[in-house]
């Protein structure tokens, strides 16, 4: 996973709380990932009438700042059946973007309250400009759930398909968004994600991860991974794991223990 990697996210709720935002840059193609919380969906469908939207906080991708709007009952009356979401890029940032076009490519998912995605709910309508207007997507309303979230994958560069990295970086946000938001299933799923991608460049990052969002099954697959005397030494030489020792003493305990209980029985 590389180091620039971070999550990222924003919330509507009644009040809103704090929140952060974070890009993540693979393989020289600038990539956000961003995810939207609608807590108390009914009640802003209730409270906002179509044509009138909420905005998220602005998030980084590429250096350059982005919100989202938020339209409950659509963003018009012909939309009425509808929730719009448009991606923006910010004002003075579309400014200065006006001599040369500000192209990337956003893809956005929407989550049910089960955490499972639902396909017929990903829309991705490929490269547009965002220093000419926003981008708008629809997406059909549904009495169904209270809670909405919005998965969001902004791509700055001409690159169109992920590459493992980037798979990694999606798959540990939806982790960190269906944790902290109670979302089992999705967790779980997620989780047999990242397991995927140990290696030695990544399980210290992921163990770290694995402790802090108490992922049993992805902590005991890291510490297979580490059965090997020459792969252990191998990441006991690396940043990560220095970092690893310094914010999860009692994980790096443990598998010391475990370690040594394997070598020497």
């Amino acid at each position: 996973m590389p180091s620039s990697a971070a999550t990222g996210g924003s919330e509507l709720v009644w009040p809103p709380p704090p929140y952060s935002s974070a890009s993540a840059i693979v393989g020289g193609t600038v990539t956000g990932h961003h995810i939207l919380q609608i807590d108390g969906y009914s009640y802003t469908k209730e409270k906002l009438p179509h044509g009138k939207l909420k905005y998220s906080r602005m998030f980084n991708v590429g250096d350059h700042q982005w919100h989202l709007r938020y339209y409950p009952n659509g963003q018009g009356s012909a939309n009425a059946d509808y929730i719009s979401v448009y991606l923006g890029l910010d004002a003075a940032a579309a400014g200065h973007a006006k001599e040369q076009p500000m192209k990337a490519r956003a893809t956005f998912s929407l989550l049910d309250r089960a955490g499972k995605p639902v396909p017929s709910y990903t829309l991705d309508a490929g490269m547009h400009d965002f220093a000419k207007c926003p981008k708008k997507y629809l997406f059909m309303r549904s009495n169904g759930y209270d809670g909405v979230l919005f998965f969001i994958k902004v791509m700055i560069g001409s690159k169109t398909k992920a590459n493992q990295e980037d798979e990694l970086v999606i798959a540990q946000h939806l982790l960190v968004a269906a944790d902290r938001y109670g979302m089992e299933r999705l967790k779980l799923l997620c989780e047999e994600k990242v397991v995927e991608y140990i290696d030695r460049g990544s399980v210290a990052t992921l163990m770290a991860l694995a402790e802090q969002h108490h992922c049993q099954a992805l902590k005991e697959a890291c510490f297979r991974f580490l059965e090997s005397k020459e792969t252990l030494n191998a990441v006991m030489a690396t940043d990560g794991f220095l970092h690893l020792m310094q914010s999860c003493p009692s994980l790096v305990k443990d598998l010391v223990f475990r370690v040594a209980d394997r070598h020497f029985q």
